[in-house]
């Protein structure tokens, strides 16, 4: 008889879960996601009242996404603090309905390419009824910045727009969401998967790799799968870069797919690509990792997982504007390799960096050049009905039990658009 008032909890959790959403408050929640900032606040005080469970589950359930009609199409946007305007080639495979959440590909194309011919390589993929992709390619244009994607945060801006946009456009699934890219676009691919990989399922770069001012970042990878297509003719330091940054992610733990071609120049002729469509069935982010780095340079790129910087100091380096200085040894010429190494370390002392791990109910954080953080609290990452402990940097932070807040909740779906990112609350703290 002792388990009766178990099994009933367990009942009565179950069918609570299974329970429809009053739709007064599903379009309430709807509103708020995608209201002007100066009408969230007001919308706030309606949802303070409501059960934190319920807004979770709103929030679950809303869609961005419309009906739209099957097959190509185009929209514009606008590139966050530029102001250029560019147009994103799309496209909506066979059977789409937005009753259902769909996975999506950013393709980014090389330099010589366009919108429309990235999206027209993937679309004989993405037409399968059963395990069908949604596609949005961003167009880099002559008349923005002439040298194809690169180091800059236009660039990465851009990307990272063109995949809100698609978020907003349809319904799409935030767990299953992959950026691809060829040549330059793989070169993208790296830098906005290393900056940003807390938005993606996986990474596809074909003929592309990270560039050296990036690999201060390659350890943010560790949580991220990667596949990687290269030719072992291409350029020689591109090929080297990415066997080591290849090698030290799966030191890490992380999961990497490496073809090289050795008798391959550049190209896109490898024949990969067909086992992406198989690779993006059996994927979905890491939403919650107990354990990750974060490596960066500017507040913006900050975030990841359930931790994000709010303050850094002056003096972050950020090697895609500023050159570091390099000390070279006394008594003789260093090799390239050498001067290549005493970059990449000149890289790791200089960036902003977050470490984080979890054991049990205590969160571990250490940073460097990182002055306030906040740590979003989940379910999924600790168990919230025991006290949660938070150290930074060897010092304890809190200690108590967490009460969950739907309005804290909602207000970082909103503020990240990321529905698959669901947090009970926060604490914000300095990190001294």
């Amino acid at each position: 008889m002792r388990f009766v008032p178990a099994l009933s909890l367990l009942l009565s959790l179950l069918a609570a879960a299974e329970d429809p959403v009053p739709k007064d408050v599903q379009q309430k929640v709807h509103d708020y996601l995608l209201a002007k900032d100066s009408d969230a606040k007001k919308l706030e005080a309606d949802l303070k009242s409501i059960p934190f469970d319920v807004l979770a589950r709103a929030v679950a359930a809303d869609a961005w996404g419309d009906a739209v009609k099957e097959g190509e199409g185009e929209f514009e946007i606008e590139v966050p603090n530029d102001g250029a305007k560019t147009k994103v080639a799309y496209f909506v495979p066979p059977g789409y309905t937005p009753d259902r959440a769909w996975p999506m590909l950013v393709g980014v194309h090389g330099t010589d390419g366009h919108a429309e011919e990235e999206r027209a390589r993937w679309e004989r993929l993405a037409q399968d009824k059963d395990a069908g992709f949604l596609i949005v390619c961003p167009e880099e244009q002559q008349k923005l910045w002439g040298q194809g994607w690169g180091s800059r945060e236009p660039e990465r801006a851009l990307t990272l727009a063109a995949l809100a946009q698609g978020m907003k456009r349809f319904h799409v699934d935030p767990d299953r969401v992959f950026l691809a890219g060829v040549s330059r676009g793989g070169h993208a691919t790296w830098e906005v998967g290393l900056l940003f990989g807390d938005r993606f399922a996986g990474l596809y770069a074909n003929a592309g790799g990270l560039r050296i001012v990036n690999f201060g970042y390659v350890h943010n990878l560790g949580p991220v799968p990667l596949l990687e297509s290269l030719g072992g003719k291409d350029q020689e330091m591109l090929v080297a870069d990415v066997k080591t940054a290849v090698e030290t992610i799966q030191k890490d733990g992380g999961e990497v797919v490496f073809h090289l071609h050795e008798e391959a120049g550049h190209g896109v002729g490898y024949g990969d690509d067909p086992e992406f469509g198989g690779w993006i069935a059996k994927r979905r982010r890491n939403s919650y990792p107990k354990t990750f780095v974060h490596a960066f340079s500017r507040l913006n790129q900050g975030r990841a997982y359930w931790v994000q910087a709010t303050k850094i100091p002056n003096g972050v380096l950020d090697p895609t504007t500023t050159k570091p200085a390099i000390e070279l040894p006394k008594g003789k010429k260093p090799t390239e390799a050498e001067m290549r190494d005493l970059f990449k370390q000149k890289l790791a002392d200089g960036e902003a960096r977050l470490e984080a791990k979890v054991e049990g109910n205590k969160i571990e954080i250490t940073t460097q050049k990182v002055t306030e953080i906040v740590v979003w609290f989940s379910s999924k990452v600790v168990d919230l009905s025991q006290p949660v402990e938070v150290w930074v940097n060897g010092m304890r932070k809190y200690q108590a039990k967490v009460e969950p807040d739907g309005v804290k909740m909602l207000q970082h779906v909103r503020e990240t658009g990321d529905r698959g990112l669901v947090f009970e609350n926060s604490l914000k703290t300095a990190t001294k």
